[in-house]
């Protein structure tokens, strides 16, 4: 690529004029632009056309531009940020040339031509700064040098950055999910690359928004009953679910567009009648039996006339129910995963179920037993639109119980 070059800025580049020939030479080919010096550019430079102006402020006397950040890095001198943005600029027409297109100013173009900068002259380490700022913003969608940290992270998977990087500027669609993935690499393999330590992006807690093209840390206080993360918009949520009376950490992202972050209660809200069951080998049938499960952790089991057991029990289905009101608490125990606990019994009442019948307090048998077996352990619950399986252990053996709306 050749370049037409100032006199007064000829005279800033002298000692790096030769990495940056070599380097030049390396980059693909692209129309020549000019290269000078100004006043009021942005904060090193900016481009015009094909003409890019150098900031007066690279001319010293200093070392460094007196807007070079003080931050944990390194400060980069004055003839290294120059150098940089020769062939940032360079690697960007060289992009547009090889696609027939104009140059862009986003993180996929300023991204891709930080690490073909790397790529040609690691010395100067372009790159080093956009992943410490995409640690530390997580933001590449605000912060375009932040994108050099994709471009990295692609390469890490397996990609090559320079195919990765156009096709994401010819419309190429990042998934929410790769989109996660490229933020966990950089709060994580990013990070330790880098020289120094690097603060990473403050945490935040839902419900919350973040912008497109971006990576968020979240930290979710402890709360008794757990919860779910629900993602609203293209995003997605490493870890949804928050198990109760215990702190969530987690990462969430955002790719071209706004992404919603707000709180579930994490489990099966609503009335749910109890349809039928199965285990230990056996297929039960159920009568009178109906779940509320209120979102503030709350649980009832009303009672009518109920029972379950085996089809070959039908006969003492016959004669025998329990009535009343049980209450309870349940909790997130994991994905798709509730846990029952505290569940009071003492309303419950076994009774005949002809005129004039026993009535007694049913605490310890048939349906009190199988609910004090709820506590067990865990249960698992899958959705099928107004349909509910709660599959766990019991009495040492699995049990499937299927629901429906109320």
């Amino acid at each position: 690529m050749k370049l037409s070059i100032d006199p007064r800025a000829a005279e800033l580049l002298q000692p790096v004029r030769g990495l940056l020939d070599t380097a030049l030479g390396r980059l693909p080919e692209a129309p020549p632009f000019e290269v000078t010096l100004g006043s009021g550019t942005a904060p090193f430079a900016e481009r015009h056309g094909q003409i890019l102006v150098l900031s007066e402020g690279l001319c010293g006397p200093g070392i460094h531009h007196a807007l070079e950040p003080d931050g944990p890095l390194p400060r980069m001198d004055r003839w290294r940020r120059a150098a940089c943005c020769v062939l940032e600029a360079a690697a960007i027409d060289g992009i547009a040339h090889s696609m027939d297109r104009e140059p862009g100013d986003d993180w996929r173009w300023v991204g891709l031509a930080m690490d073909m900068v790397d790529t040609v002259a690691p010395a100067l380490a372009c790159g080093t700064e956009g992943v410490a700022l995409a640690v530390q913003t997580g933001s590449p969608g605000r912060y375009p040098r932040a994108g050099v940290a994709v471009m990295r992270a692609a390469r890490d998977r397996g990609d090559d950055p320079w195919a990765f990087g156009r096709q994401l500027i010819d419309g190429a669609i990042v998934s929410p999910v790769e989109w996660l993935a490229m933020g966990s690499w950089v709060f994580t393999k990013g990070a330790a690359s880098l020289p120094v330590p690097v603060e990473r992006v403050g945490d935040m807690d839902i419900p919350c928004a973040i912008d497109g093209w971006r990576w968020q840390p979240l930290c979710v206080p402890a709360h008794p009953r757990g919860g779910r993360i629900d993602v609203e918009g293209p995003g997605a949520v490493g870890e949804a679910w928050a198990e109760a009376d215990h702190e969530h950490r987690t990462l969430a992202c955002a790719t071209d567009g706004v992404v919603q972050l707000r709180a579930h209660s994490g489990g099966p809200v609503g009335e749910w009648v109890v349809a039928s069951a199965e285990g230990f080998g056996q297929v039960m049938g159920a009568r009178g039996v109906s779940f509320r499960f209120e979102a503030s952790g709350r649980m009832e089991l009303t009672f009518a006339d109920a029972f379950v057991g085996p089809l070959a029990a039908v006969a003492m289905a016959e004669e025998v129910g329990t009535s009343g009101v049980a209450t309870g608490k349940w909790s997130v125990a994991g994905a798709w995963r509730l846990r029952f606990e505290g569940i009071d019994d003492t309303a419950l009442t076994m009774h005949g179920r002809q005129r004039d019948a026993f009535r007694m307090p049913a605490r310890g048998f048939g349906i009190a037993a199988w609910l004090q077996a709820l506590e067990e352990e865990p249960w698992a619950w899958q959705l099928h639109a107004d349909r509910m399986v709660l599959r766990g252990r019991m009495l040492g053996g699995w049990v499937d119980v299927r629901l429906k709306r109320a």
